[in-house]
């Protein structure tokens, strides 16, 4: 997506992509965004696997730019080498604005960091991040961050753990980080 829009509805399955990368930045197995407005309201993006030798990750979805919320459904069983398994962010392009008030992040793994989400925010642009409701959980990473990896670098990104949306809340549980050297954190 670079400036459109997309919606992911109930029913909308998008899964076993496969991503190989040598040189270039980008990622995202199953969604590649760099800018528009995207929101899923149910569907699964699944199975998807990225392999990469940059900085990039994201094996079911990789936001450089926009805004992205996540209403309802399931992003599971993806996996990428380096950032994100389920979900990777950076703002390298344009301010990005990630929203998740339902649905989850499950069984993702990454062999870096973030085996649900990851967000490496270290650019002028600034990332917004919003987990408002719904649940990251039983993701895997190797280094740091099982569930959420967060690299807030910048001055102009912003994070928020919220207490939920109407009943709801949100839940990080069950994640692992594998590393067995002496530096690895967040599971």
């Amino acid at each position: 997506n670079n400036g459109g829009n997309i919606e992911l509805n109930s029913g909308s399955v998008l899964q076993n992509n496969w991503m190989v990368y040598s040189s270039a930045i980008e990622g995202g197995a199953g969604i590649f965004m760099d800018g528009g407005t995207a929101v899923m309201n149910g569907g699964e993006i699944k199975n998807n696997y990225g392999n990469t030798n940059t900085s990039s990750g994201g094996g079911g979805i990789f936001i450089t730019g926009g805004d992205f919320t996540i209403n309802s459904g399931v992003i599971s069983g993806n996996y990428c080498t380096k950032r994100g398994g389920g979900v990777s962010i950076t703002s390298s392009q344009s301010p990005v604005i990630f929203t998740m008030n339902g649905g989850s992040i499950t069984n993702n793994a990454c062999a870096t960091f973030g085996g649900g989400l990851t967000v490496y925010e270290n650019s002028s642009n600034g990332a917004t991040i919003e987990l408002n409701a719904g649940e990251i959980s039983n993701n895997y990473a190797l280094a740091n961050g099982g569930g959420v990896y967060l690299f807030l670098g910048n001055a102009q990104s912003t994070g928020y753990i919220g207490n939920g949306v109407g009943d709801e809340d949100f839940i990080i549980s069950k994640n692992t980080v594998a590393y067995s050297g002496t530096s690895a954190s967040g599971a």
